[in-house]
């Protein structure tokens, strides 16, 4: 229990209070501004009750170290630039789940428990758990009612029907269950939603990883119900060639050389079976809107506007915060996404934040990185991998809800890291006390 409210409760809270804190009247009423500033201020109290506590501060692991380098020059640059121009209020919206992330960062590995509790990160992966499948539940009664909770921006690309994958087998949501709108998760946008659990899923593949816990199942199962209410095609496709991945090598790693050629021809097999069937459901899935046409003009056009090689400071650090948002603007005046965390990302922070990015998941997939998060492997690769891919076509990635859970997965491999090297040490000395004769048996 004391797990739960020193360090699972404040998680949770912290992520889940815009979401819901929003859908209650009497604090949409009571609280100002954005609730995202809000879960910000309680973190970084709790951050500073944590480091009072301990009376030290605690360096983070050095593979958390290029994430908090990324955060800390995006969030710097950003408000800087804020307060330079004196839009410190659009500043601090523009870099709120970068600013989140740090502090969630700090919050967790300023814990006593932090790499030496087994339980750490079954109480806060359990808890947070329990709080997805509510807020699924929640958006599947908004989308059957078909109107949203609460009293917050709602940005919703056209109906359900347009997105709906079961139309592929003949089937209808709405039909089914009622359902007229896409799963929101209480964010008021589908995309981000569908990328939370897109990440929710590589974070429970992680927990999996570990401990071979059950609960990733019922969680799995939840998060595939609530991708198909949502309609996010690139997250779902996502969700799934990740679990596939998943259980296919981690079947293949435990396997001797017959074992993992007869898995290799049987998938080489299914792929080449079923690849015309694979293909025509993808075009069909996405045959409503031209989006990749849609997004290459987006990126030229945004690239031709505000880019250019006489502005050698643009290239490196990014646009002034008013511009910012005027590249966001479509011809007909509309504030429309610019398709691409790496286009955003530059946009922000220039070509440094792009490859400060990069860097920060980049080293994840290093063989260095893999032999060192022993059991962590699989899951760690499918995160980067799935931050480069997503990040190429949708913006969404240091989104606050998202950016939370990628940061929770790294921080999760990084504790149980730190208990393997604790393990290891003490059988090491134990080794060293033992009688000389008694040592090599």
């Amino acid at each position: 229990m004391k797990v739960f409210f020193k360090i699972a409760l404040p998680l949770v809270l912290a992520l889940y209070f815009p979401m819901f804190g929003r859908i209650i009247p009497s604090l949409v009423e009571a609280i100002p501004f954005n609730f995202v500033h809000w879960s910000t201020l309680f973190l970084a109290i709790a951050v500073i009750v944590t480091l009072l506590l301990n009376g030290k501060f605690r360096k983070p692991n050095a593979y958390i170290l290029k994430l908090l380098q990324f955060n800390l020059f995006f969030s710097g640059v950003v408000l800087a630039k804020g307060l330079m121009g004196g839009n410190l209020q659009e500043a601090l919206n523009l870099s709120s789940g970068v600013n989140v992330s740090t502090l969630v960062i700090l919050f967790v590995t300023q814990q006593s428990e932090f790499g030496q509790n087994e339980r750490f990160f079954r109480v806060v992966s359990l808890a947070l758990g329990i709080m997805m499948i509510i807020q699924t539940a929640v958006s599947a009664i908004e989308s059957s009612r078909g109107v949203l909770f609460g009293q917050y921006l709602v940005n919703i690309y056209g109906s359900l029907e347009g997105r709906d994958i079961l139309n592929l087998f003949g089937l209808s949501q709405q039909k089914l269950f009622g359902f007229t709108i896409p799963f929101t998760g209480l964010i008021g946008t589908h995309n981000p939603f569908g990328i939370m659990l897109l990440f929710f899923t590589i974070y429970f593949l992680s927990e999996y990883e570990i401990r071979k816990s059950g609960h990733f199942y019922v969680f799995f199962m939840v998060i595939l119900f609530a991708l198909v209410g949502n309609g996010t095609r690139s997250a779902l496709f996502l969700v799934l060639f990740s679990v596939t991945f998943f259980f296919l090598f981690a079947v293949s790693r435990k396997s001797n050389v017959a074992i993992k050629s007869l898995i290799v021809i049987l998938l080489a097999t299914i792929i080449g079976f079923f690849s015309q069937t694979v293909w025509q459901i993808l075009s069909d899935f996405y045959y409503q809107s031209d989006t990749l046409t849609y997004r290459v003009l987006l990126w030229q056009g945004v690239l031709e506007r505000f880019f250019n090689v006489e502005s050698f400071s643009r290239l490196l650090f990014g646009l002034r915060v008013e511009e910012i948002k005027m590249a966001t603007l479509d011809v007909a005046g509309a504030i429309v996404s610019v398709e691409s965390e790496y286009l955003r990302i530059s946009l922000t922070a220039g070509a440094v934040g792009l490859i400060l990015f990069i860097r920060a998941f980049g080293v994840y997939l290093t063989k260095e990185c893999k032999q060192s998060f022993r059991r962590t492997q699989l899951s760690l690769t499918l995160l980067s991998l799935n931050v480069f891919l997503i990040s190429v076509v949708m913006t969404g990635v240091i989104f606050y809800a998202v950016y939370f859970i990628v940061t929770l997965t790294i921080l999760q491999a990084a504790h149980y890291k730190l208990l393997d090297e604790k393990k290891s040490w003490a059988r090491a000395q134990q080794t060293l006390h033992l009688p000389v004769g008694l040592q090599c048996i």
